[in-house]
């Protein structure tokens, strides 16, 4: 359900947006909005890594790693760019 109100929120934009899955790394969202591409992982328990991001970013290399937790959500609801921008690694 968490990841569902994430990606809610992402479709709000001109965007695109996709899933991306190779061998047992994947990513819950690729966003891209003006020439920006960001690898974003939605995580709702306790587990905080994203092995998915990692290699994305290694084939991808422009790619801007995000993690959305239930901490972060309302401050990434609130103000969607302005979030991706800050967390962006």
């Amino acid at each position: 359900m968490f990841e569902l109100a994430v990606g809610a929120e992402l479709i709000q934009f001109p965007c695109e947006l996709f899933y991306w899955l190779e061998k047992q790394a994947e990513v819950d969202f690729v966003f891209k909005s003006h020439s920006k591409l960001y690898a974003i992982e939605v995580k709702s328990g306790r587990k905080k890594f994203a092995k998915g991001l990692n290699a994305f970013v290694e084939k991808i290399s422009n790619a801007r790693r995000i993690v959305i937790t239930p901490e972060n959500f309302l401050h990434f609801s609130q103000e969607r760019l302005a979030f991706l921008e800050k967390l962006a690694v």
